[in-house]
């Protein structure tokens, strides 16, 4: 059942921030749409699941989910308030937080806690595989290959020590401003969040918050 709903279009999914971690939320409403869609009769009748006629259907299928903790029941809550919990909000994606009980309200929020494997991870994995395999196999390489790969490892630790650097210095810049100016001042804000590369140097400085 997981499997035929876990990306469907119904859902019109979206990613937000639940326990410091991207994941993907959606409505009830929407899951009932899905259940009652004709993908999914079509995909049920395959996997051997009961018909889904009407809501109550829908509704006793996708309780079976909760009980098994593939979707858990969230609240979208402000940035004021996300603070105030102490986490720590990013742009464009919503915070969400557990709620200790499933009403089943259509406009009712639910994050995915089930994110089945999927061929491209395999891929990576046999990827990881060849990579450990070739790093082993290193002596054997040819010269230059294997001075190719050293200028290419020491661009790679210049780069590594570069953002330390970075984070050293917006570090110290943040101490100093701390006990000269009424608000810390930070380098780079969203160095550390949960956020896409291009996203962390994004804005270029700002205040820390109150």
């Amino acid at each position: 059942l997981a499997n035929i709903v876990r990306h469907h279009k119904e859902l019109k999914q979206r990613e937000g921030l639940f326990n410091h971690n991207r994941a993907q939320f959606f409505r009830y409403k929407r899951m009932v749409r899905a259940l009652q869609s004709d993908e999914y009769k079509k995909k049920r009748q395959a996997a051997k699941l009961s018909p889904i006629l009407n809501d109550v259907d829908a509704m006793k299928i996708f309780v079976v989910l909760i009980k098994n903790k593939m979707v858990l029941p969230v609240e979208k809550i402000s940035t004021k308030e996300a603070r105030e919990k102490d986490l720590k909000p990013v742009k464009d994606y919503p915070t969400l937080v557990l709620k200790t009980k499933a009403s089943l309200t259509p406009d009712e929020y639910y994050v995915w806690n089930y994110n089945p494997t999927k061929p491209k991870d395999i891929i990576y994995g046999i990827l990881v595989l060849i990579l450990i395999l070739t790093i082993v196999l290193f002596p054997l390489w040819p010269p230059k290959m294997r001075l190719l790969v050293y200028y290419i490892s020491v661009s790679l630790m210049g780069l590594i020590g570069a953002f330390f650097g970075l984070a050293i210095v917006r570090l110290i810049v943040y101490i100093i401003s701390y006990f000269i100016l009424p608000k810390g001042f930070w380098i780079f804000p969203n160095l550390f969040a949960d956020c896409g590369f291009v996203e962390s140097f994004i804005p270029l400085y700002g205040w820390d918050e109150t």
